[in-house]
This record gives structure tokens, C-alpha cells and sequence, in this order.
């Protein structure tokens, strides 16, 4: 029986709630960086039969990545991302959009992560080194230091000088 209702929820991947897909895209990105092996991962991956959905594992392997600030977690992403794209288990399709909603949330992510903006530079020259990103994603990341929204007085103040 259990084996039945494996089949069917394997072929119902795409009807699962998004919340339960992130979830389980993160117990598999947990055991990743515990294991170090990436034909697990990508078997495990492959088993949730959502690949217009799989911009989300790279959304949420990127920030990961980011928050746990290590020279290994970058050469773990890095592995991963060049077998799952170079086998074409993830489109690059998938790949920017995931990219660029990371990009979209990156000053959330600094709030938690200081140096974020650093981290993000170093390994998106490593991806596009290795071919796995093109120059058409790593143009788009965000630079620190964005200039925020001046308030009246301090336009007004800049007027009179």
C-alpha cells in the first residue's frame, strides 16, 4: 500500500502545495551539505517531479550557500550547480530565474548575512569561470551600496549649498 501511494504522490509532484516543495527542497539541500554527494541530491531532487519548479532549489541552495559563509558551502553549490545544469537536470531557465529572485531579495538576505554582497561576487565569478552562469545573469547582481531615497530636508539642504 505504501508503495502505491509513493507512485502517486511522485506522479502528483506538480500538485503539492509550494510551502511542502520548499520544504522538502531544503531537507534535501541539508543532507546535501552533510553528505557531499551529489548523485543523492540529484536523485532526490528528480523524485519530486517539479522541474518548472526546481528555480526554487536554486533560489533556496544559493541562499543557504550564503548564509552558512563558508569556503565549503561555496565549493558544495558550485558542485552541485555545474553537475544539475551540465546534465540538464536543471534548464537555464530555471537557473536565472532562481538566480534573479535571489538578486530581488538580496537586501533581506544582508540584513542576516553582512557581507553578502562580497560572497555573492566571489562565487558568481566562480559559476561564470566554470561556464555554469552567463554574463547575462552576473551582470544583473547587485552591487553594495545602493543609494537610498533621500528625504526632503536632506534635498533641501543639498539645494542651498
Amino acid at each position: 500500500m505504501m508503495i502505491i501511494v509513493h507512485r502517486f504522490l511522485k506522479i502528483l509532484g506538480g500538485f503539492r502545495p509550494v510551502r511542502e516543495l520548499a520544504d522538502r527542497m531544503n531537507i534535501i539541500i541539508h543532507e546535501y551539505y552533510d553528505s557531499g554527494d551529489v548523485d543523492e541530491t540529484i536523485r532526490c531532487l528528480k523524485e519530486l517531479n517539479v522541474p518548472h519548479f526546481f528555480h526554487e532549489f536554486v533560489y533556496e541552495l544559493m541562499d543557504f550557500c550564503l548564509e552558512k559563509n563558508t569556503e565549503r558551502a561555496q565549493e558544495l553549490t558550485i558542485g552541485l550547480l555545474e553537475k544539475l545544469t551540465k546534465t540538464v537536470v536543471i534548464t537555464y531557465d530555471q537557473l536565472k530565474t532562481g538566480m534573479l529572485r535571489l538578486f530581488d531579495d538580496i537586501d533581506d538576505i544582508h540584513l542576516d548575512v553582512p557581507n553578502v554582497y562580497e560572497q555573492l561576487q566571489t562565487l558568481l565569478k566562480q559559476l561564470e569561470d566554470k561556464k555554469i552562469l552567463n554574463h547575462d545573469i552576473t551582470s544583473n547582481a547587485p552591487q553594495k551600496g545602493r543609494k537610498h531615497a533621500t528625504s526632503e530636508s536632506e534635498n533641501n539642504k543639498q539645494e542651498k549649498h
